[in-house]
């Protein structure tokens, strides 16, 4: 026996009735009409060159290589402290004489550096590690291709594909140190132009990690979620100055609270900066009362969106 349902639609009446108790319910006052020959807002004039970010020249130039804006961010000591922050079993690996460590356990930076160019080749020729019938080692195959092209190079290249296969799945940057890393990021700016964007990114990731999110909304559905702001170097140039890791475990939630947290990182940088005719965005996810207490009580200049199904209250008000 199959019984149908139809939806009913609530009535005029009804929906006027459920606005008036979601209001008698709401601590928050009522909103009043705004004389806008009184009351306006209107952003002070920037010039088109100090509305983008601006960069610092006697760090990065036009006669700047790639590899050197490069090393502005993964500096020497970056890259020592890497290295340092894992204990000596993060470089221990099985051999057929017992157990070895990569590179004796000792930070080798010429080793390092073949390493991340080979990654950074792999990444731009978009040469994917996908496992098929004829090539069940897809990545060593990558690492040999990209050995081959820097060897062509510089013949004197004496790092072999089988210590890249040890290092690669072991160095890599600890959430702890992304901070380091975003102030190297920061630190070839002089100023932030008139828009500052922060807003999450999931980067799709399929390997094993406590910090694996399932996020269906997004395009690439499960992998790491990073926090970002970013900020224009140009009309359609977007650099991101700082970066961070949601840590939390799969099981948690990130509450409304919680956002404030990065709204605070993102407000500091701009305080840092001075960026006081810069605006921040930010959407709904991160738009509590507390956060923006917080900027107006800086005067941060700021645009929130609004969802109506995060801020029912604010739209029975409107």
């Amino acid at each position: 026996m199959k019984i149908f349902v139809r939806n009913r639609k609530e009535s005029p009446l009804e929906l006027t009735q459920q606005r008036n108790k979601r209001l008698d319910k709401s601590d928050e006052p009522l909103w009043e009409l705004t004389d806008f020959n009184k009351q306006h807002y209107q952003l002070p004039y920037l010039s088109e060159g100090d509305a983008y970010a601006k960069i610092d020249v006697s760090k990065v130039s036009n006669h700047s290589r790639r590899a050197d804006i490069f090393r502005n961010f993964y500096s020497d000591e970056l890259l020592q402290q890497i290295w340092d922050h894992y204990d000596v079993s993060r470089w221990a690996y099985s051999h057929h004489s017992g157990i070895a460590t990569v590179n004796h356990g000792a930070f080798n930076l010429s080793g390092i550096l073949i390493l991340l160019e080979v990654k950074i080749r792999i990444i731009a020729i978009q040469n994917a590690p996908r496992e098929n019938k004829e090539n069940h080692r897809p990545l060593r195959g990558n690492l040999q291709e990209a050995l081959d092209h820097f060897t062509e190079i510089d013949p004197k290249l004496s790092v072999g594909r089988s210590h890249l296969d040890l290092l690669l799945p072991r160095y890599t940057v600890p959430a702890d140190l992304l901070e380091n890393l975003s102030k190297n990021f920061q630190s070839i700016l002089t100023s932030l132009g008139r828009i500052v964007c922060g807003d999450e990114k999931l980067y799709h990731f399929t390997g094993e990690s406590e910090f694996i999110r399932l996020i269906p909304s997004k395009p690439g559905h499960i992998g790491f979620w990073f926090y970002e702001l970013c900020v224009l170097l140009g009309a359609n140039l977007v650099f991101m100055i700082h970066i961070k890791l949601q840590t939390t475990t799969k099981s948690d939630k990130l509450s409304k609270k919680k956002t404030v947290m990065f709204v605070r990182i993102w407000m500091n940088i701009m305080i840092a900066f001075r960026a006081n005719l810069s605006v921040l965005f930010y959407d709904s996810y991160y738009g509590t009362n507390e956060a923006r207490e917080m900027l107006r009580g800086h005067d941060i200049l700021y645009v929130s969106a609004c969802k109506e199904s995060n801020f029912r209250n604010l739209t029975d008000q409107l």
